[in-house]
């Protein structure tokens, strides 16, 4: 996805929604990056926080939620939030929670709301296997609606929308409907097909492109389960057509893997396919050696 952007393909980000996400709409220059190594900064003569329209983000790893908490009240004593017209929090890789909080989220959430200003919870960015390029100093659009959130980039260039993949342990009632027990190196994909086409929306294949490429520089050995959902196709071939897709498209995206076992399951969960008829689901599991 980073060579896409640097080819001149500009993300626009569509993400989950997310219970700590707040409400609104905003524009500004996006600014930040690690809080640790980020906050110190703002006594300094490179302090990055020079204009007053900004969209903050912000991830961290491997520090308790007190040294974040106190971290981010920096953030609010120097003035920086009263600057801020919307706040992205990326990951917060192995942060030990000290101090009672549900998540990291719902702590630093009681900073953010007294501003009234729009906030993304969980963009996946920061110190996970899927962290996704961000354009620091860029003007960008945040939209934060009930149903999911889009960070969108106003700089020249072609437009993709992308879909980030979740991780699978991440969704248990997801999982706990595909009857399946993922580890944590497992990977979930969401897919997009023009079902009459077989073919992939194409910014999902971008992400999956974008999945594969990292997947690939962990791992050289795959077993792929991909679910389709045939509702209404009188027979597998549709289904067992789009999974050959998938197989081929890991042989080319990663020539040097070898994907050790494929299986294509056909099972119907109308609460995930009615509202969205080319959805459909692609697990990717490393095989340890």
């Amino acid at each position: 996805m980073l060579r896409n952007l640097l080819k001149g393909q500009v993300p626009r980000y569509e993400l989950p929604a997310h219970k700590e996400n707040i409400l609104g709409q905003a524009t500004g220059t996006l600014v930040g990056g690690n809080l640790a190594t980020f906050a110190p900064l703002l006594c300094s003569q490179v302090n990055e926080i020079g204009q007053s329209d900004i969209i903050l983000f912000v991830e961290e790893v491997e520090e308790t939620h007190h040294n974040i908490d106190r971290l981010f009240n920096m953030l609010k004593m120097s003035g920086v939030l009263a600057h801020c017209k919307g706040i992205v929090l990326g990951d917060f890789t192995d942060c030990e929670n000290d101090v009672g909080y549900e998540s990291v989220e719902a702590m630093l959430r009681q900073y953010i709301e007294p501003y009234h200003i729009p906030l993304l919870c969980g963009f996946p960015a920061g110190h996970e296997k899927l962290n996704l390029p961000l354009v620091i100093g860029a003007p960008v659009t945040l939209d934060v609606r009930a149903d999911g959130a889009t960070l969108s980039f106003d700089i020249p260039g072609d437009q993709r929308e992308i879909y980030p993949r979740e991780i699978i342990f991440q969704d248990a009632e997801f999982a706990e409907c595909l009857n399946i027990q993922p580890s944590k190196d497992t990977i979930l994909v969401k897919l997009y097909w023009r079902l009459a086409k077989a073919e992939l929306l194409e910014s999902s294949l971008a992400e999956l492109d974008s999945v594969l490429q990292t997947v690939c520089t962990e791992s050289n050995r795959f077993e792929l389960t991909y679910w389709d959902y045939t509702i209404a196709e009188a027979s597998s071939y549709p289904a067992t057509r789009r999974g050959a897709f998938l197989y081929q498209r890991m042989e080319s995206i990663c020539p040097n893997s070898r994907v050790t076992k494929m299986t294509i399951k056909h099972e119907i969960i109308e609460r995930y396919t009615e509202k969205q008829p080319g959805y459909r689901v692609l697990m990717i599991c490393p095989v340890r050696e």
